[in-house]
């Protein structure tokens, strides 16, 4: 949902969008990550990419979900640091969705009422 918000976000804008989809890069391959930058080549990174699952599942495996980001976050900023990358955003998420967002959540509920505090049962 937040990969597409961010391209959508651009659509009309003078950009060039370098985008790699699951089936193409898997982000928690170091090897990978490294590879896609050096060919790629990107000024600005927007780290973006995670594994998610919705709150009941992070409750249920919490160590592999949190695996699996760190991962992710620590090949995709190794990686942009390598090759030179100007400049990187990274986004970090835990439960960004309104409490009373509509069922499924539409991208629109993004920022549109009071966060859920579920996060304290992944603390307990």
């Amino acid at each position: 949902m937040l990969g597409t918000a961010a391209v959508q976000s651009v659509a009309n804008d003078d950009v060039d969008l370098l985008l790699a989809s699951r089936d193409q890069l898997d982000p928690r391959d170091r090897a990978a990550a490294l590879a896609w930058m050096k060919h790629n080549r990107p000024e600005l990174v927007l780290l973006i990419a995670a594994r998610v699952g919705g709150i009941q599942a992070n409750i249920k495996q919490p160590a592999a979900f949190l695996f699996d980001n760190l991962q992710i976050q620590s090949n995709v900023i190794d990686g942009a640091f390598r090759t030179g990358v100007k400049k990187l955003v990274f986004v970090a998420t835990n439960c960004c969705y309104p409490a009373q967002a509509p069922q499924p959540i539409p991208e629109e509920a993004l920022l549109s009422g009071a966060l859920d505090d579920s996060t304290r049962e992944l603390l307990v």
